[in-house]
């Protein structure tokens, strides 16, 4: 069996539809999978609906970017209450100013000389949230450059002569948020992102939940690292492949990193005490 807590759909920068991600999963045999789509929850009951007749768990969760000091940081958020309007109303402010970024930087492409449109970026994201990955794919495809690799590293990377800044939360923000909607927060590719300890230590301080031990980028020594490191604070274990499907600069395949079953059960039970402090407050 296994899980995989850590999954791209067309519904951001993923290149599978959420049919195509159910049946992947579904005939890898694993137990339950997270769509976590970035600043969506548009394939949640997608999934959930494709999943009916399966012996599959969709866990409704999501992908959230925010800063702290300069740094950037990614926390997933696992058994969110998807519906809630606090959280759809933030969602709708990050994806406008992501199309927003996208666009001005298309146009800053356009300026340098290259075929490009905002039309074709928004056609190929395919109504869900656009960014950088969307207008690598149409410079590929209009043969401007011959990979998504070349196209961050000499247009649309941070220092590119094409690069906008994008618009996020603080990380403080984004737990507060996640746990504003039952969610269970958790801290993702730390060994990606070079989490040390002590900042481990200071999410923990502003309510980080979880931390991401198993990742399709992890050496075998950042895995037992992070591992260690959760089981030393308290903070409960996630994982998963950070799938983005076929075609994308990094190649990581659903469901293959292995994750055991059993984390379920304790983020499902920390999502229920969180729903319990909520009511209370």
């Amino acid at each position: 069996m296994g899980v995989d807590l850590h999954i791209h759909s067309q519904a951001s920068d993923g290149t599978l539809t959420v049919a195509q991600i159910v049946e992947k999963a579904d005939r890898q045999g694993l137990s339950a999978i997270s769509i976590t789509d970035h600043d969506t929850v548009a394939g949640i009951d997608m999934a959930i609906n494709e999943s009916a007749d399966l012996s599959l768990r969709i866990i409704p969760g999501i992908e959230l970017s925010c800063v702290q000091d300069k740094r950037d940081v990614h926390i997933l958020g696992y058994f969110i209450d998807y519906h809630e309007e606090e959280l759809l109303d933030n969602l709708i402010h990050l994806r406008s100013s992501r199309a927003s970024r996208a666009e001005d930087m298309v146009n800053k492409l356009r300026d340098t000389g290259l075929d490009i449109s905002y039309e074709e970026v928004k056609k190929c994201a395919h109504g869900g949230a656009i960014g950088r990955p969307h207008i690598a794919q149409v410079l590929v495809k209009n043969g401007q450059v011959v990979s998504i690799s070349e196209a961050f590293n000499k247009h649309i990377g941070a220092g590119g002569p094409s690069y906008m800044p994008k618009y996020v939360l603080e990380v403080t923000k984004v737990i507060r948020l996640i746990h504003d909607v039952g969610g269970v927060a958790s801290v993702a590719h730390p060994g990606v992102s070079g989490v040390s300890e002590d900042f481990l230590l200071w999410l923990k301080e502003v309510g980080l939940d979880a931390v991401e031990v198993w990742h399709t980028e992890h050496t075998e020594a950042q895995t037992q690292q992070y591992m260690e490191l959760a089981n030393k604070h308290n903070l409960l274990r996630t994982g998963g492949s950070d799938c983005h499907g076929l075609g994308k600069s990094r190649g990581y395949v659903l469901g293959s990193v292995e994750i055991p079953d059993e984390i379920i059960a304790s983020l499902e039970a920390r999502s229920l005490e969180i729903h319990t402090l909520r009511n209370k407050s």
